[in-house]
């Protein structure tokens, strides 16, 4: 029997990053993320890596004067992102303000996942891996 999870924030903003991040609501934000039949996995394998996965989320220093929504939706898929190697960094962000960003008009990044595979891998030594789908990002991870 398949599985449906839904999960609904209406209104709502999360910060996923930790430390001085602040996320700042003054107009309207939804994140929505509807999985069914679906994996979503972030996995760090070794020692000193890291997988960070933003999935309809507003993460890091994101202001929102006017209306952003976030919105991820898969069906049968699978939503991967994964670090191996020592010291190896892999960074996914799907449907999310990531970092330094102000919307302040509309705003909307949709993605849908039918029978997909959505993969993210970083297996080198001091390696990085960055994917953004449908999401606006200052990229300050990217360097």
């Amino acid at each position: 029997m398949k599985k449906l999870v839904i999960v609904l924030a209406g209104l709502v903003s999360t910060a996923a990053f930790a430390g001085a991040s602040e996320v700042k609501v003054n107009g309207v934000s939804a994140q929505t993320a509807a999985f069914a039949g679906s994996e979503v996995v972030n996995a760090s394998g070794v020692a000193r890596t890291l997988a960070q996965q933003n999935i309809s989320t507003n993460a890091g220093n994101v202001k929102i004067n006017g209306a952003s929504a976030q919105t991820t939706v898969a069906a049968g898929s699978a939503i991967v992102n994964e670090t191996l190697g020592m010291k190896s960094t892999a960074l996914q962000n799907v449907s999310s303000n990531v970092g330094k960003v102000t919307v302040n008009g509309l705003s909307t990044q949709y993605t849908a996942a039918v029978g997909s595979l959505v993969w993210n891998a970083s297996y080198g030594v001091h390696s990085k891996a960055v994917q953004n789908i449908a999401t606006n990002t200052s990229c300050a991870g990217c360097k």
